[in-house]
């Protein structure tokens, strides 16, 4: 498939320094989607069997997340939860997605 994406995003960010001196961020965001698919069709052969899946060309989605950083930036956590739904068979066919994590940084 060949995806294209349309989004407007919201987000806030506020910083602040704690008394020991670590400089700390939260960031905080919600994304509003559209997606268009330019092939809308998916085809799959597993021994000689072929399976065929016509997808809706588009879709609309929303997700809120947010990134806290501790410790001058060195330690993110961050996360994401999104959902998205077809426009032509609305809340039939839809995604639901999660996404946590931490990274460190050197």
């Amino acid at each position: 498939s060949l995806f294209a994406r349309l989004g407007v995003p919201f987000n806030r960010q506020s910083t602040w320094t704690t008394d020991c001196g670590d400089t700390r961020r939260l960031k905080t965001y919600g994304l509003v989607n559209a997606y268009h698919d330019f092939q809308g069709k998916s085809i799959i052969n597993i021994h000689e069997v072929k399976f065929t899946e016509e997808e809706t060309k588009l879709w609309m989605g929303v997700a809120v997340g947010g990134t806290y950083n501790m410790k001058n930036d060195r330690f993110p956590i961050y996360g994401e939860v999104g959902a998205r739904t077809s426009l032509k068979n609305f809340a039939e066919s839809r995604v639901f997605t999660a996404d946590v994590g931490f990274r460190l940084n050197f």
